[in-house]
């Protein structure tokens, strides 16, 4: 994997929802802190500290994606049931990696590379553009 850093605020990952955008800034460092301690001189720290900021970080999509559904159902949003459902498959799918980490049935960096490319990537870049397109208004 390539040593890609998310600390740079992007616009295509703007929701352009204020709360929506600081938990994606969270999530970010999150991330950042998962990689670095996944590729780093941290590393030697060994995979329990990674697993505890996987953790920290996995409980933090949970609670984005939880809000987020909040506010698309307040609003009565369209896209709110087919978001549900991309956070389900999300979250079962972490779920069911996490699990297989712990066992060492799957690497850390397999976990990482998950976390890049699904949530960070396709949820931020793609689900939350639709969701919360830059005219949404609350």
């Amino acid at each position: 994997m390539s040593r890609v850093w998310f600390t740079c605020r992007r616009d295509e990952y703007a929701s352009g929802h204020p709360d929506i955008d600081e938990e994606h800034q969270q999530l970010f460092r999150l991330a950042n802190d998962l990689f670095r301690l996944h590729t780093g001189p941290a590393h030697q720290q060994g995979d329990a500290s990674q697993m505890q900021v996987l953790d920290r970080l996995l409980a933090h999509v949970r609670y984005h994606f939880a809000h987020e559904e909040h506010i698309l159902a307040a609003a009565d949003h369209k896209t709110l049931t087919a978001h549900k459902i991309q956070h389900a498959a999300v979250l079962e799918l972490a779920q069911r990696l996490q699990a297989q980490a712990e066992a060492g049935e799957v690497t850390l960096g397999e976990l990482v590379q998950f976390v890049v490319v699904e949530i960070i990537d396709k949820h931020f870049s793609t689900e939350t553009r639709i969701a919360f397109p830059v005219d949404f208004q609350i």
